[in-house]
Protein backbone atom coordinates (compact mmCIF):
# COMPACT_ATOMS: atom_id res chain seq x y z
CA UNK A 1 0.00 0.00 0.00
CA UNK A 2 2.79 2.74 0.65
CA UNK A 3 4.35 1.79 -2.65
CA UNK A 4 0.99 2.48 -4.08
CA UNK A 5 0.62 5.76 -2.38
CA UNK A 6 3.75 6.92 -2.97
CA UNK A 7 2.88 7.10 -7.04
CA UNK A 8 2.33 10.47 -8.67
CA UNK A 9 -1.75 10.90 -9.10
CA UNK A 10 -1.11 9.95 -13.11
CA UNK A 11 0.69 6.66 -12.06
CA UNK A 12 -1.80 5.37 -9.61
CA UNK A 13 -4.48 6.27 -11.61
CA UNK A 14 -3.02 4.90 -14.47
CA UNK A 15 -2.43 1.56 -12.27
CA UNK A 16 -6.43 1.13 -10.75
CA UNK A 17 -7.74 1.60 -14.87
CA UNK A 18 -5.35 -1.17 -16.29
CA UNK A 19 -6.65 -3.19 -12.67
CA UNK A 20 -10.39 -2.31 -13.43
CA UNK A 21 -9.79 -3.42 -17.34
CA UNK A 22 -8.55 -6.36 -16.08
CA UNK A 23 -11.83 -6.75 -13.78
CA UNK A 24 -13.77 -6.40 -16.60
CA UNK A 25 -11.95 -8.73 -18.56
CA UNK A 26 -12.32 -11.46 -15.91
CA UNK A 27 -16.47 -10.56 -16.46
CA UNK A 28 -17.47 -9.04 -12.85
CA UNK A 29 -20.28 -6.84 -13.15
CA UNK A 30 -20.36 -3.36 -12.71
CA UNK A 31 -21.37 -3.11 -9.18
CA UNK A 32 -18.69 -5.39 -8.20
CA UNK A 33 -16.01 -3.47 -9.39
CA UNK A 34 -17.35 -0.47 -8.55
CA UNK A 35 -17.20 -1.31 -5.08
CA UNK A 36 -13.86 -2.16 -5.66
CA UNK A 37 -12.99 0.94 -7.02
CA UNK A 38 -14.57 2.90 -4.09
CA UNK A 39 -12.98 1.00 -1.46
CA UNK A 40 -9.29 2.17 -3.37
CA UNK A 41 -10.74 5.80 -3.54
CA UNK A 42 -11.45 5.64 0.05
CA UNK A 43 -8.49 4.33 1.15
CA UNK A 44 -6.95 7.17 -1.08
CA UNK A 45 -9.22 9.69 0.54
CA UNK A 46 -8.61 8.58 4.52
CA UNK A 47 -4.45 8.69 3.88
CA UNK A 48 -4.56 11.91 2.08
CA UNK A 49 -7.17 13.49 5.08
CA UNK A 50 -3.88 12.43 7.27
CA UNK A 51 -1.00 13.56 5.68
CA UNK A 52 0.34 10.04 3.93
CA UNK A 53 -0.59 10.98 0.29
CA UNK A 54 -0.74 14.48 -1.52
CA UNK A 55 -3.62 13.87 -3.94
CA UNK A 56 -7.10 12.00 -4.15
CA UNK A 57 -8.79 9.84 -7.21
CA UNK A 58 -11.25 11.98 -8.81
CA UNK A 59 -14.27 9.89 -9.73
CA UNK A 60 -14.44 11.41 -13.51
CA UNK A 61 -10.75 9.94 -13.93
CA UNK A 62 -12.43 6.52 -12.69
CA UNK A 63 -16.08 6.72 -13.87
CA UNK A 64 -17.67 2.97 -15.26
CA UNK A 65 -19.44 3.52 -18.44
CA UNK A 66 -19.78 0.16 -20.08
CA UNK A 67 -23.09 -0.90 -19.39
CA UNK A 68 -24.76 2.62 -18.34
CA UNK A 69 -28.36 3.18 -19.61
CA UNK A 70 -28.70 6.53 -19.72
CA UNK A 71 -32.59 6.46 -19.70
CA UNK A 72 -35.13 4.01 -18.01
CA UNK A 73 -38.38 4.59 -17.64
CA UNK A 74 -39.43 4.32 -14.50
CA UNK A 75 -43.08 5.50 -14.83
CA UNK A 76 -44.94 2.20 -14.32
CA UNK A 77 -47.87 0.81 -15.91
CA UNK A 78 -50.92 3.10 -17.56
CA UNK A 79 -54.12 2.72 -15.58
CA UNK A 80 -55.72 0.65 -18.10
CA UNK A 81 -52.99 -2.27 -18.25
CA UNK A 82 -52.94 -2.13 -14.20
CA UNK A 83 -57.54 -2.28 -14.58
CA UNK A 84 -56.61 -5.03 -16.78
CA UNK A 85 -54.49 -7.07 -14.26
CA UNK A 86 -56.60 -6.08 -11.81
CA UNK A 87 -59.66 -8.06 -13.08
CA UNK A 88 -57.83 -11.42 -13.70
CA UNK A 89 -57.51 -13.04 -10.09
CA UNK A 90 -60.83 -14.73 -9.12
CA UNK A 91 -61.94 -12.53 -6.11
CA UNK A 92 -64.15 -15.13 -4.75
CA UNK A 93 -61.64 -16.51 -3.24
CA UNK A 94 -59.59 -15.50 -0.49
CA UNK A 95 -56.37 -16.21 -2.49
CA UNK A 96 -57.70 -14.61 -5.78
Amino acid sequence: MKEFLSLSKVEATALVLQWRNHLTERGLKESSIGRKIGSIKALVKFSNDIGCCEWVLTAEALSCTRGVVSYRDTTGLPPDEIKKILSHPDRSTFAG
